[in-house]
């Protein structure tokens, strides 16, 4: 996953440098991509957005809890390019500063997905 963040490149830019929000079902699965990318991409903050209490940023090995509304506020102004989420980020969140999304898995529910692909910015559009 570190390459696709650091390496790939669209229109230019690495995913990374666009800004990247990376999906999975699960919390505990969520956490774990967080930290270990936190751990190997040095500098970078990166933003677990998830339930209620469970929301924060790695910097380094160091957990924070942190409220959505500073997670989302922080990815407007670019301040967090990296944001690995859980589904309680599908509905009802703006992240159109972001330009790339992983899936690290699929929900069974097609819809779920659409709102997923819906968070991002779309490399077409003017915004």
């Amino acid at each position: 996953m570190k390459w696709f963040l650091t390496e790939f490149r669209t229109d230019g830019k690495t995913w990374l440098e666009h800004g990247c929000i990376i999906f999975s079902q699960y919390y505990d699965t969520a956490e774990w991509i967080a930290k270990e990318l936190a751990k190997s991409l040095k500098g970078e903050v990166v933003a677990v957005y998830a339930g209620v209490g469970k929301s924060g940023l790695f910097r380094g090995e160091q957990f924070n809890n942190v409220e959505r509304e500073l997670i989302k506020s922080a990815v407007k102004t670019r301040e967090i390019l990296l944001v690995v989420a859980t589904d309680a980020a599908c509905e009802g969140l703006n992240l159109q500063t972001l330009g790339t999304l992983i899936n690290v898995d699929l929900p069974w529910n097609p819809s779920r997905l659409e709102q997923r692909l819906g968070r991002i910015k779309r490399f077409w559009s003017d915004t």
